[in-house]
């Protein structure tokens, strides 16, 4: 019995090495032109003209599956509760590992019932949103203009992207041709 468990996690090993190998050797011979480049730094750019993106939000977040126990939280941060530690005890997101901090985003990136909300928010303030979700309890903590890295700066975080895009195609496209038989 043992014996096949062990025989069985070293196949697998040895399936995901062969995986590994594949991928990097995949993405290491994909060629990335600058004009592919540039052309997803323009495409870039022109999302972040579009008004929903002209700001960004430094948000944090806890999510519950009902409200009641959205307001009980609520009503514990507006008290002065601390943020951080709530939300690693009692988020349902992933995002409780970081104190519900969830970094900086624009409103195209948020559900329509938290960007709405957010907008009207100050600096400081949460507020308990109802989403598909359950209640987020949302905490604005700053917000800036849109700022875009030069194409410089950005060029090799699109790369990577790009890759990421090519690679993940590829998949899809090995997967659509395959017969999986079970």
């Amino acid at each position: 019995d043992k014996r096949a468990e062990v025989i069985l996690d070293i196949e697998q090993a040895r399936s995901q090495s062969i995986l590994n190998a594949f991928v990097q050797n995949y993405v290491a011979n994909l060629k990335i032109g600058d004009a592919e480049v540039k052309a997803d730094y323009d495409r870039q750019v022109a999302l972040l003209k579009q008004p929903d993106n002209s700001t960004q939000y430094h948000l944090r977040q806890i999510v519950v599956k009902d409200k009641a126990r959205g307001d009980e939280l609520l009503a514990q941060v507006q008290k002065g509760g601390d943020f951080a530690k709530l939300a690693a005890e009692n988020s349902l997101d992933q995002s409780r590992i970081n104190g519900g901090d969830i970094d900086w985003l624009m409103t195209s990136q948020l559900s329509p019932e938290i960007a709405t909300v957010i907008k009207a928010m100050t600096v400081g303030q949460a507020r308990l949103v109802q989403g598909v979700n359950g209640s987020h309890i949302v905490s604005l903590v700053e917000k800036r203009a849109t700022q875009m890295a030069s194409l410089a700066d950005a060029t090799a975080g699109i790369r990577q992207s790009l890759a990421q895009q090519k690679l993940n195609e590829y998949v899809l496209s090995v997967r659509k041709a395959s017969k999986i038989v079970q």
